[in-house]
């Protein structure tokens, strides 16, 4: 799997994993995928750049990472 910001391979446990992240396929139609964040810097930049969803923690899969 790829970090979605900086796109380096991640080999262990992602820093954060989100589901049904609205994305494009191939073909041009629109899809729901899976998405990774290597680390919170990533994350932060994903931000700032308006680019997570409005309702990240709906997208959360890994929520047991931070209670």
């Amino acid at each position: 799997m790829q970090c979605w910001h900086c796109e380096k391979n991640i080999n262990e446990k992602p820093w954060d994993h989100l589901k049904n992240i609205d994305d494009i396929s191939d073909e041009g139609k629109p899809i729901k995928v899976d998405k990774y964040i290597c680390g919170y810097i990533c994350y932060r930049r994903l931000k700032q750049k308006n680019i997570l969803p409005k309702n990240l923690w709906d997208h959360v899969v890994n929520k047991e990472d931070y209670k």
